[in-house]
């Protein structure tokens, strides 16, 4: 006979079995059952992630300043909606603007570039000596490269605008967001009520402890690498402006973003940047070349560590294997994530590795 323990396992295993065999039977129907459950909780994933990057700013208004929670969370969202303000009212009407004015702009860059490339490259002494293959297709190839930038140019105002299509939700999960940090406490204690009620103590305190280490390590990384990159970008627009590059702040923004991404976000936003303004001017394009350099350097050697410190505890390597395989399951935002993930995994598996080599050596 099989003891209960056996048999819950065995039920269970069972029952993943049946729904892995019925999802790969009917993917499409459980796809679109799967869209139509993340289209109903989308608010509440709002709210999660509102909540969540708030709670260090509630955390830190209470420990460092006494004031109670509900002043705290009133002082958090007068701060976070002065902020949406100034995005509405004076950031996304430039950044709409320079898209615009990129976007008119862009045939003659195009025209310009063609007919310096054709000049220069095409018609250069440099392919008399070049691979027959290269020199019969080299035009071809530029060709669709800057038809292909030209095509991305005139889509970027109405990709600008359907981000506008998660606003409901979006103000739905602002508010739902009060509330989550609100009551903070309760959810968490009942969370853990329900965790000992159907999986035990013992198991419930392990799953407690790896969701505390989780909440560490992303809070800390992603806060630590917003302020980073929101520092970087604002140092970007001002020398942008110095130099008097054009479309400053949407190189500036491109710039802040992308840092968000390890080692690879640099490179991902030094090349639009420099492409936009090569179309431009080629000198303004070196310039703004060295400028970033420059500028990831600073951020790489000083500014970086200095807020970061060592809050993964990963090797350049680790992070770099990190991003790349995030990064492949799940783009961008996987590149971001992945370093915090695999920092996750590495403590996992050097807890287990000790486990198993105490019991060895024992």
């Amino acid at each position: 006979m099989f003891s209960n323990e056996k048999t819950k396992y065995f039920i269970f295993i069972l029952f993943i079995s049946l729904i892995l065999f019925k999802f790969v039977n009917n993917t499409e129907f459980f796809i679109q059952k799967l869209s139509f459950f993340t289209s109903l909780i989308n608010p509440f994933i709002w709210a999660f992630a509102i909540a969540y990057l708030l709670n260090p700013i509630m955390i830190y208004f209470e420990n460092n300043f006494k004031i109670k929670r509900g002043f705290s969370i009133l002082l958090i969202y007068v701060l976070l909606l002065g902020i949406i303000n100034f995005t509405i009212t004076i950031l996304t009407p430039r950044i709409v603007s320079s898209i615009n004015e990129l976007s008119k702009d862009m045939p003659g860059y195009v025209t310009t570039a063609q007919n310096w490339i054709n000049q220069n490259i095409i018609k250069s002494k440099l392919l008399q000596f070049s691979n027959p293959y290269l020199k019969q297709n080299i035009n071809t190839i530029i060709n669709e490269a800057l038809n292909f930038l030209n095509i991305t140019s005139s889509n970027l105002v109405t990709k600008a605008i359907n981000i506008t299509s998660n606003l409901f939700n979006g103000i739905l999960g602002l508010i739902i967001s009060i509330y989550l940090l609100k009551d903070k406490e309760n959810l968490i204690n009942n969370t853990k009520r329900l965790f000992y009620a159907l999986i035990g103590k013992n198991k419930s305190d392990k799953l407690i402890n790896f969701c505390k280490l989780v909440n560490k390590i992303f809070s800390q990384y992603i806060v630590g690498k917003a302020i980073d990159s929101l520092i970087i970008a604002v140092i970007c627009f001002a020398g942008l402006l110095i130099l008097k590059i054009p479309y400053a702040l949407l190189i500036s923004i491109i710039i802040g973003i992308t840092n968000m991404i390890p080692y690879f976000g640099p490179f991902i936003g030094a090349v639009p940047s420099i492409l936009i303004t090569l179309l431009n001017s080629p000198i303004s394009a070196l310039w703004v070349g060295i400028f970033i350099f420059l500028l990831q350097q600073f951020d790489g050697l000083y500014l970086g560590p200095k807020i970061l410190g060592d809050k993964v505890g990963l090797s350049p390597l680790w992070i770099i294997v990190a991003v790349i395989i995030g990064g492949g399951a799940f783009g961008l935002l996987g590149m971001f994530l992945g370093v915090p993930a695999m920092a996750i995994i590495k403590i996992q598996l050097e807890k287990y590795i000790n486990i198993k080599l105490g019991t060895k050596d024992s």
